[in-house]
């Protein structure tokens, strides 16, 4: 598991991934607007994190979430968060490439998240 983000006072989620700016010295917590992209491998937890923690991170800004979804083999991607949503909502499968938004020069393939079965 990851480091917590601080959401807000009552939350602070552990992500699978999270991808921060390179600090030398964290003086608090990770909050939302800290965060490029936030990561989530989800089997078991999937409606868990599809439901209030794709709503918790929304509500507090995380610029880009992805489920790894590994029941359909799919990676489940979340952009521009607005009023406690998500406005973008796009899924990749195997045999295409994505990039996180802050780093588009950066291609990954779904094959190297998913591996095939």
């Amino acid at each position: 598991a990851g480091n917590p983000i601080w959401l807000h006072e009552y939350s602070e989620p552990q992500p699978d991934l999270m991808l921060v700016p390179r600090l030398r010295k964290l003086s608090r917590q990770v909050r939302a607007e800290d965060v490029f992209l936030l990561v989530e491998a989800s089997d078991t937890s999937l409606a868990f994190d599809r439901k209030r923690k794709l709503k918790a991170y929304a509500e507090a800004g995380v610029r880009e979430y992805w489920i790894v979804n590994l029941k359909k083999d799919i990676v489940e991607v979340f952009r521009e968060p607005k009023g406690g949503k998500y406005v973008i909502e796009l899924r990749f499968a195997p045999g295409e490439q994505l990039s996180p938004l802050a780093f588009e020069d950066v291609i990954v393939p779904v094959a190297d998240i998913i591996p095939p079965r």
